[in-house]
């Protein structure tokens, strides 16, 4: 029994220690990817929606794993972690608010000049990030994450070259975008 399947199945039986196990994991895990797709403001409440939809499923979790595959729990939380992303996103959209600009600017950086350079760069990045597809924002978020292919095709439920094509495609566009004045 892989060790996911032991925590859900304690998770089930009550075992609250079993379930801060499995959300603190999986909180690092997803915490860069909701970081990427939403706005840093909202990152832990997307995150406790993405493990509050896990504890409501925790019987299907428990089915899936039961048919062996490791990375089943893994796969299954990307995706709802992209769902809970979109989600954010759209509402955001149907708002019309435009959430703060993240300053990533290392406050180490003693160079003035290079950090304005780095602030500007950075948030070059995210405006053409931000106008990506959300398929394609999720693909390249997966490929940050440094997941195979092969996983990524499993997450998003389709071939590893499918996988590999819709990566570079999106990689294009997003190269595209920053090509633009």
């Amino acid at each position: 029994m892989s060790r996911d399947s032991e925590l859900v199945k304690r998770a089930l039986d009550g075992d609250q220690g079993a379930w801060r196990t499995l959300v603190a994991g999986y909180t690092k895990v997803l915490r860069p990817v909701i970081g990427r797709l939403s706005h840093p403001s909202v990152v832990d409440d997307l995150l406790q929606e993405v493990f509050l939809i896990l504890f409501r499923r925790l019987e299907h979790v428990a089915g899936l794993l039961r048919e062996g595959d490791d990375t089943r729990l893994r796969n299954w939380l990307y995706n709802v972690a992209f769902f809970v992303s979109r989600t954010w996103r759209r509402s955001q959209a149907r708002r019309a608010i435009k959430p703060l600009t993240h300053d990533p600017v290392d406050p180490a950086q003693t160079d003035p000049s290079a950090a304005a350079e780095q602030r500007q760069d950075a948030i070059r990045v995210k405006r053409a990030f931000d106008q990506l597809s959300d398929e394609d924002q999720e693909i390249i978020s997966l490929r940050l994450e440094s997941l195979s292919y092969e996983d990524i095709a499993k997450i998003l439920e389709i071939t590893s070259t499918a996988a590999r094509k819709r990566y570079e495609r999106a990689m294009a566009r997003l190269r595209d975008l920053l090509s633009r004045p």
